[in-house]
């Protein structure tokens, strides 16, 4: 069980930033709709907000684990 948590907690916080972090920035890079700095202000607030609703989920695994 241990080890699905991890794999899972590793996917959600790990890989899938990442992959979307790269593919955001390829994908407004061949539109030409901005510079980095533009882009990373497109992108960072919407990691942001997945990382914040990913943390509730892990936090109501982890209190209904304890009782």
């Amino acid at each position: 069980m241990a080890n699905k948590i991890n794999f899972i907690f590793t996917v959600l916080f790990i890989v899938v930033p990442f992959v979307f972090l790269i593919s955001f920035f390829f994908w407004r890079l061949l539109m030409n709709t901005g510079g980095l700095i533009v882009i990373a202000a497109d992108c960072l607030p919407i990691l942001g907000i997945y990382y914040f609703l990913t943390s509730i989920v892990f936090f109501i695994m982890y209190i209904k684990k304890i009782d």
